[in-house]
């Protein structure tokens, strides 16, 4: 599962999943999110700074699958 959000990653959409599959599915799962405080600025180029932007968000879930094939396999 990946979870995807324009703001902090602490207490968002990614830390509820992350904590409800924790406690009841193992489930690989990747947040893109801020890491870090943002600063202002035109969307698309901020998107692209932080790491939120589509491409981001595919190499997320690609890394996921590839996490999920991995376990799959052994």
């Amino acid at each position: 599962i990946v979870t995807a959000e324009e703001h902090y990653v602490h207490g968002g959409l990614g830390s509820a999943v992350g904590l409800i599959l924790g406690n009841n599915i193992p489930t690989p799962t990747e947040n893109v999110a801020l890491t870090q405080y943002a600063e202002s600025g035109p969307p698309g180029e901020l998107l692209k700074k932080y790491k939120l932007s589509s491409s981001a968000i595919e190499d997320s879930v690609e890394k996921v699958v590839s996490r999920k094939t991995k376990k799959t396999i052994s």
